[in-house]
């Protein structure tokens, strides 16, 4: 789903699309990966599967901004949703987000009643590319000096 006039939207209804279709089919979870998402070396998807906590309501690859107290997100985020594993338990508190915000700001908003949890190290990063919610070329290598990466 593409919303021309309106990227986030649109961002956000293609997200939901797919944790709609994973309720309908009573699936434990979902993994969603955006189409700028590069893993940070090869055996990153392997040990990101391997890091998957027995609790958790979203599970995530990376994020660039937000408060982390032992490897949980406790205070905003973004990022987090270029690559995350969602647990079924979460897919209604989702959906129930509005369609026309930020979907990443809506999830960081509330991140401190839930379990949101990041892989350590980051498994996945950003590439540059044209980002059409921004509608300007983006490069997110300036983050990468402060970040520790899974590197295999």
């Amino acid at each position: 789903i593409y919303e021309k006039h309106d990227p986030k939207k649109g961002i956000c209804m293609s997200h939901k699309k797919i944790i709609r279709d994973a309720k309908e089919n009573n699936l434990p979870c979902c993994l969603i990966m955006e189409d700028n998402c590069v893993f940070s070396a090869p055996g990153a998807f392997d040990y990101f599967l391997s890091k998957v906590p027995e609790d958790y309501d979203l599970f995530m690859g990376l994020i660039y901004h937000g408060e982390i107290q032992e490897n949980r997100v406790v205070n905003g985020f973004s990022g987090g949703i270029t690559f995350y594993l969602v647990n079924e338990r979460y897919y209604d508190i989702l959906l129930e987000m509005p369609d026309s915000g930020h979907l990443d700001r809506e999830m960081g908003g509330i991140c401190f009643k839930h379990q949101y949890l990041v892989c350590q190290p980051y498994v996945v990063h950003q590439m540059a590319s044209y980002s059409e919610n921004m509608r300007r070329n983006m490069d997110y290598s300036n983050y990468h000096s402060s970040m520790t990466f899974f590197l295999g």
